[in-house]
């Protein structure tokens, strides 16, 4: 059996909400995520922090994969939200 480890990060960033995130992290690239959607594979998610970023992802693209994850419930669920880079739109300046 193996033993499960706890993993402690500090992260830098700004909050809209609170002072502080805590909890166990799922998510990545949000298109490699929501490719799993409808699987076994897609991660319970419930009361956990939902991590997401993108490398080729447009502000297009972005808007639907929020929508995406709006329509599977997933933020009525999480318990926090972790937002990374995503590369595209910082280029363009979106961000």
């Amino acid at each position: 059996m193996k033993k499960k480890r706890t993993l402690y990060l500090i992260l830098t960033g700004n909050f809209s909400q609170g002072e502080k995130i805590e909890g166990e992290v799922v998510g990545g690239n949000i298109r490699c995520f929501l490719k799993l959607a409808g699987t076994e594979y897609f991660p319970k998610v419930e009361n956990k922090v939902l991590f997401i970023e993108g490398l080729g992802t447009s502000m297009e693209g972005l808007l639907t994969h929020l929508s995406q994850l709006k329509q599977l419930g997933v933020f009525d669920k999480i318990s926090g939200l972790l937002i990374g880079t995503f590369t595209k739109i910082e280029k363009k300046n979106f961000l």
